[in-house]
């Protein structure tokens, strides 16, 4: 085979491979960048919700600090 052939084809080849190995690594990104997309919205429903139950908290907490007793005059 011609050497300029030869050396066109292996050229060809790690084209490929290059492309390959790129769209693999894109794929492995934006699964990356889902999964982490995922865990940042649990994290955020998580945080609201202890945010509720909080409030929840201070709210009847509120309920019992003594009150003042009022007297009719």
């Amino acid at each position: 085979m011609n050497r300029s052939l030869v050396m066109f084809l292996s050229a060809v080849q790690q084209l490929s491979w290059l492309q390959a190995s790129s769209s693999s690594c894109i794929c492995w990104i934006s699964k990356s960048a889902q999964a982490e997309r995922e865990i940042f919205a649990y994290s955020s429903l998580f945080q609201s919700l202890l945010h509720q139950i909080s409030s929840e908290e201070d709210v009847h907490s509120l309920l019992d600090l003594p009150c003042p007793a009022v007297l009719p005059t």
